[in-house]
This record gives structure tokens, sequence and C-alpha cells, in this order.
């Protein structure tokens, strides 16, 4: 059997999806399985040591927006035979039936799910992983679960490349590898997709602090390209103040962001793919959120804490299905929140007090 997994190429996406494509390989163990990445597959990084794919394909920047783009690769596509295709992402069914894939699932309950919200509304506080897991369960009708949370495997190369940044950063003693009496700290002030998911910087800042004298913390600021200036800002505001901090914002690798972070005492974050990545590698996180319903976007696994506004509107963003097409697209271009803008500073470092206590 040849089955083709479409995947939407956001780092959190990837990371719900891995549970699915775990269960599908147990499931059909022989089978060739390809998960297919729209619009140049920014996470191919997540997919690319993950044993239960057999290959990877990854649609050109713009495929999906260009006629001729979907065509080529309907052409790639149906070239390579698929018995089975599976909706991961956005809908896509009419491009699986264009690549001639006679069996055809998706993760929707309907169709137009996506721009008619469902009516049955009982399982909008699922876990997204589990709803691309019922995707799996439509194939032979059976639903199978192992609870082991995300998959992302990290190879040799990538754990050196992190243990080495540690060292370069002053925090661990490169003849001895003792990790000196600083608690690492890593910090994600940005969300590449949603603005308004962003918890204030200066806020980031005033926590770093208390944690730098509460803890002897180090800092290390991670994330992408996207959050590179908040990253700077961030760094520019706590060494003035004597803080410890190495920003890595936009200049390390995925893998290798997530072998940094598997270093650290705990990990801080908005909603955002990195909260997934980090997640998979089982350091201590705390989620800030108020848009964002923890229900279907908090960590999968691991000790995690969520932090959320006290705020009648907060968890107004939900799983897709579960609200409508207008408000998901004016939260993802509306770039403010009023409830996280209450999320006070004391709140975030309980949570932190917590974990590290607890560590």
């Amino acid at each position: 059997m040849r089955i083709f997994v479409s995947l939407w190429p956001g780092l959190g996406d990837i990371m719900f999806a891995t549970p699915a494509i775990r269960i599908l390989r147990r499931k059909f163990p022989e089978a060739h399985i390809a998960a297919g990445l729209l619009d140049g597959g920014p996470g191919q990084a997540l997919l690319e040591t993950n044993p239960n794919l057999n290959e990877i394909l990854v649609a050109p920047k713009g495929t999906a927006y260009s006629l001729r783009g979907i065509r080529d690769w309907t052409r790639r596509i149906r070239a390579d035979h698929y018995d089975v295709g599976i909706e991961l992402s956005f809908p896509v069914l009419w491009f699986l039936r264009l690549s001639g894939i006679p069996q055809r699932v998706r993760f929707g309950r309907r169709s137009f799910w996506w721009l008619v919200p469902y009516r049955d509304q009982r399982d909008r506080d699922l876990h997204a992983s589990e709803h691309f897991l019922r995707a799996i369960d439509k194939l032979d009708g059976h639903s199978l679960r192992d609870d082991q949370g995300y998959d992302l495997v990290l190879t040799p190369e990538d754990e050196e490349k992190a243990e080495k940044i540690i060292v370069d950063c002053g925090f661990r003693n490169a003849d001895h590898g003792n990790q000196d009496s600083k608690t690492l700290i890593a910090v994600h002030p940005g969300a590449r997709c949603n603005k308004n998911k962003r918890w204030d910087i200066m806020k980031f800042k005033e926590l770093c602090l208390r944690l730098a004298k509460d803890f002897k913390a180090g800092i290390l600021i991670l994330g992408g390209k996207d959050d590179a200036e908040a990253g700077e800002i961030l760094f520019r505001e706590l060494s003035s103040n004597s803080v410890e901090t190495h920003n890595l914002a936009g200049k390390l690798a995925l893998r290798v962001t997530a072998a940094v972070a598997k270093r650290c005492r705990l990990y801080i974050g908005n909603d955002s793919g990195p909260i997934h990545i980090v997640s998979a590698v089982g350091t201590p996180i705390v989620s800030i959120l108020a848009s964002s319903n923890p229900g279907n976007f908090r960590p999968l696994a691991g000790t995690f804490r969520v932090v959320q506004p006290d705020a009648p509107c907060v968890g107004c963003f939900r799983f897709p299905g579960y609200m409508g097409l207008l408000w998901g697209l004016r939260l993802r271009w509306y770039n403010s929140c009023r409830a996280m803008e209450t999320l006070a500073v004391d709140r975030v470092l309980s949570a932190c007090r917590d974990l590290l206590a607890t560590g």
C-alpha cells in the first residue's frame, strides 16, 4: 500500500500530526508512507529523521496559489500511484482527487468544515493531535492510541552542536562537563503566525529579571528568523540589567533549537510551534496562552503549566471546524489581544517557580 499524508507546513501543525503518522505506521507496517508539505515546507527538518516515514515531498513555495503550481504538483503525486490520501491539513480532498488517489480521508467531520462551524461542539476541547488521529481511525474503523506524545528524533550531530552552543555561552565547563551554578532557562518571546499571541516583551523582561535574581538564571532566547527582532530587543533589555543572556533567535536550525532547549531547566513561551517542539524533548514548559484554546493547543506530553488571563473571552481561537472562518482569519491578522494585555508577570512567575522547585 502507498499512502500520501498531506500536512500543513507550520511547525505546530507538523508536531500535531506525528502521533497520527506513528499510529498509521503501526497499523500498516509494510506501507510506503509519504508526507507532503505545502508552501516550501519550512518544518521539513522535523520530519527528516522520523522513522515512520519513507519519503517527504515538498511543494515549492506558492504552489497552492498558482494554477501552474497545482498542475505540476498534481502530476507529481499522480505519477507515484498512491492508494490512500489522508488530509491532515487545510482542505485538499479536491487535490487528492485530481491526483488520482482512490481512497481519501480527512480529519474534518463533514464537508465545508473550514467554512461553517459544526453545530455539535462536544469535541471542541480535544487536542489537535487527537483530531488527526481520528482521521487514521477512518481507514480501518479501529481506534489505536499509545499516549506517547510527539515524535522528534534528534541526531548525534544535533546534540553535539547544541552541547557546543551551551559551552560557548559559558553555561558548562568544556573540560569537565559540569554545569555551573546558573539555572539555564530558554525563552521564546515571539509567535510567527499570530502576533496577538505574543505576551508583551517588557513583561518577558521583568519575568527574566526576577528569575535571574531568584534562581541565578541564565537566559537563552530562542526562536526562528521571524523572532529575531523580538529576541534582540529582549537581549538588549536584559544585558543592560546585567542578566547573563544569549540571543539565539534566528540563528539555529530547528532540531538544534530543540536540542538546546533539551538542555535547559525550563522553557517559557507563547503559543507557537516551538512549544510543541520542546514538548517532544521533555523540557518543563510554561505555556502562555490567551486567544488559543488550551484544550486544542496545549503541549501534548511532559511537565507543563498553561498560564492564561482571567477574562471571559479567553480561548476564543479553536481548532478548525469549531469556529467560523471569518473569526479565525480575524485572529490570524489582528495583532492585539486585550486579554493577553491583562496577564500579569506574577501569574507567569508563579508557574515558573512551581516547575523550577519541582525540577
